[in-house]
């Protein structure tokens, strides 16, 4: 009798083809299709694009696919198509860890490698052959995060591939929110983000732009507490927005270059991962409160959900000009803001039809990680010649780089009009 119920059993198995498709579900406070960007605009469920996944048979423990889904079309998010048993129950996870475009992007619990995120259905049966569509639980911090990442490598990877970016959710050394750890090699360096910005993606990638200018320029820049790319007290010269003082910093705050253009590269990531760039338009979501005018009002203010400002024309109360030209004064050698900066990577990219990979290029051409504190570079490099002499201030080393690239004619077309030619 046992053996006649083992071959009825066989014979009922059933053989499915099933491919799975992971999605983030997100919850983001500055998603929102009235501010004019084109991507992530909704609260809605994106691919996960390049996710770690892994679908095991639960009672052999058989791995039936353990590897990164898809990052692009035709299938973002999906595995291969995988043959299942009707008989068996399946263990179904992704991970907190993805691959786009050749790069490897970790969200940890914490800085300490100690531990991934991993989420599933729990037990699944297959009962048809076809897709199943699966998604992260609704608007958890660490999936913003994953998706923000993954989205940003999947628009714009700065021709780099086989590189590590490490994310922590929590708040940084010292209950700072948003910092960049910096280790000396930056495979090692995190980007810490805490209940603050986790929910905010231009933040998000703002500070992942961080790290992939570090990543483009071989070790990035110095260290956070007196490096010249994170330095911004600019004489303590009155061009601050409101309730920002000399030893913090805004988008329209008067900064050492170094520290300006450092800002303004990680805004300019976000405005590429977020905005299409064929487009004539480009929208950057302030995520600090920002007194544009300096009239001691916020014009951009989170609470009252009016903080997008145009990277392509500029902010509502102010003419299509450089920003510090119009709004900042004292010195201005060696001094711009990073609002200036960031329009001005975005007129090269879509006036002058630079890359960000280009732009990339010309910021590792410069080799900001010697700048000094006050911008002065450390010591001359003989590799940007023909440039002569050879220049001691951040805007000058990246003009050279531009000119070391062949790029020098489509950097002085811009560089003036945005204001950053100090």
């Amino acid at each position: 009798m046992i053996a006649l119920l083992v071959l009825a059993s066989q014979a009922s198995a059933t053989t499915y083809l099933v491919k799975f498709c992971f999605t983030y579900d997100v919850a983001y406070a500055d998603a929102d299709s009235s501010f004019g960007d084109d991507y992530v605009t909704t609260d809605t469920t994106y691919p996960a694009r390049g996710a770690r996944a892994k679908v095991t048979e639960n009672i052999t423990s058989t791995v039936k696919w353990d590897d990164f889904v898809e990052d692009d079309t035709p299938d973002p998010g999906c595995t291969d198509t995988l043959t299942l048993d009707s008989t068996r129950s399946y263990d179904i996870k992704v991970k907190s860890y993805a691959q786009v475009n050749g790069n490897t992007m970790w969200v940890y619990t914490d800085d300490t490698l100690a531990s991934i995120y991993a989420t599933g259905p729990g037990t699944y049966a297959p009962t048809a052959s076809g897709t199943v569509n699966i998604s992260t639980p609704g608007g958890t911090e660490q999936w913003n995060i994953a998706n923000a990442i993954g989205h940003a490598m999947w628009r714009r990877d700065g021709g780099m591939t086989g590189e590590t970016f490490n994310f922590a959710n929590e708040a940084g050394p010292n209950g700072t929110e948003y910092i960049r750890g910096d280790a000396g090699d930056p495979d090692d360096d995190f980007v810490y983000v805490s209940s603050g910005g986790n929910d905010n993606k231009y933040m998000i990638v703002h500070e992942f732009g961080h790290l992939v200018a570090a990543q483009a320029n071989d070790g990035g820049p110095p260290d956070n507490d007196d490096g010249g790319v994170s330095y911004y007290d600019a004489d303590e010269e009155e061009c601050f927005s409101l309730g920002i003082d000399e030893e913090s910093h805004s988008m329209n705050s008067k900064e050492y270059q170094g520290a300006a253009s450092w800002e303004g590269i990680a805004h300019y990531y976000a405005a590429v991962a977020f905005n299409d760039t064929t487009e004539s338009d480009c929208v950057f979501v302030c995520y600090k409160d920002t007194d544009w005018d300096l009239d001691e009002l916020y014009e951009s203010s989170q609470e009252e959900a009016e903080f997008a400002v145009s990277c392509e024309d500029g902010p509502t109360v102010a003419p299509d000009d450089a920003y510090m030209n119009s709004y900042c004064s004292g010195t201005f050698a060696n001094r711009s803001t990073e609002y200036d900066w960031l329009r001005f990577f975005w007129d090269l990219d879509t006036d002058q039809a630079l890359t960000y990979s280009t732009v990339l290029s010309i910021w590792d051409a410069a080799d900001p990680d010697d700048w000094t504190f006050t911008g002065i570079v450390a010591h001359n490099h003989d590799d940007l010649y023909p440039c002569n002499p050879t220049p001691t201030y951040p805007m000058d080393r990246l003009r050279c780089g531009a000119n070391l690239l062949g790029k020098l004619t489509q950097w002085d077309a811009e560089d003036a009009e945005n204001g950053v030619e100090h």
